[in-house]
């Protein structure tokens, strides 16, 4: 189990409404949930790659991929934060709505780096690995 304080961090507890602690369950769901984010995160870079590797030649399928596995990570993104922090509905629709992408993914990873044990990126690596259009 983590332990999640932003009581001092502006756009979790501000934004989200968030202002108290959270323990967040290491279970099997949440790890998965985590996995899954670190998956469609992959999933980006490596069609990102493909697409800059084809350049000029890039077909319109090949730009539109890159821009459905970029819905997918949001998707992922905001259900994993949705479900690892059990957001109310209100505190759903400020992640979605308000939260800018890179603040949605910096919580993500935030998350994500105290459920598998692992370093946190700092700020600029997360910036990298949003989204890429």
């Amino acid at each position: 189990m983590i332990s999640c304080d932003w009581s001092s961090d502006v756009c979790s507890s501000d934004l989200l409404g968030i202002a108290r602690k959270i323990e967040v369950k290491e279970t099997s769901r949440n790890i998965q949930r985590a996995m899954l984010v670190q998956k469609d995160l992959v999933n980006v870079e490596y069609q990102s790659a493909i697409l800059a590797d084809k350049g000029d030649e890039a077909t319109f399928e090949d730009q539109s991929q890159i821009i459905d596995v970029n819905f997918q990570l949001l998707d992922t993104i905001n259900e994993f934060v949705i479900k690892a922090l059990r957001l109310n509905d209100k505190q759903a629709e400020k992640l979605v709505e308000d939260l800018e992408t890179d603040e949605a993914m910096a919580l993500a990873m935030e998350i994500i780096s105290g459920l598998l044990h692992i370093e946190p990126a700092k700020d600029d690596e997360v910036a990298d690995k949003s989204l890429t259009v």
